[in-house]
């Protein structure tokens, strides 16, 4: 079990595998392990997460008085997971106010479609750019997630 403490915990979740690499002194910081989304409620965010997006629960531990330490990924293999975390009074404010965690998908405009069925609210419908399809999507609190893979087969 993991003890948060008044700090931020800097905590995201990258659908990709990442092999892990020896820390050295030219690269001491190899890989992402969580990145934290403030939410209003523990439970309402992890349904939230594992029933329209899909993803699983790989944690969910008491470690204080209202407080829980719950973690999400879109697969059990994921190297990086989200940490679905309710503030303290003082960082309130901050819910609804991250934005653009990426996630790598293989197919835009499938993802779309398959989020879409499932209740997920597109701000920005597939699009191409210069580094490849993006969406983006907003949960239910206001925080915006990116979708991007491969350029649209049409628009190549």
């Amino acid at each position: 079990m993991r003890a948060l403490s008044g700090a931020l915990v800097v905590s995201v979740l990258l659908g990709a595998s990442v092999q892990t690499a020896a820390l050295s002194a030219e690269q001491p910081l190899v890989e992402l392990e969580h990145v934290t989304i403030f939410v209003r409620d523990y439970d309402e965010a992890l349904q939230w997460y594992v029933e329209r997006l899909g993803f699983i629960k790989i944690e969910d531990q008491q470690f204080g008085p209202q407080q829980r330490w719950v973690t999400v990924a879109p697969s059990r293999n994921a190297d990086t997971h989200i940490v679905l975390a309710v503030p303290g009074e003082t960082l309130r404010g901050s819910i609804g106010h991250q934005h653009n965690w990426v996630f790598r998908t293989g197919d835009c405009r499938a993802a779309h479609l398959s989020l879409s069925a499932r209740g997920v609210r597109f701000v920005a419908e597939p699009q191409n750019l210069p580094w490849g399809c993006q969406a983006i999507i907003e949960d239910l609190y206001g925080n915006r997630i990116v979708v991007r893979g491969p350029l649209l087969e049409a628009a190549r």
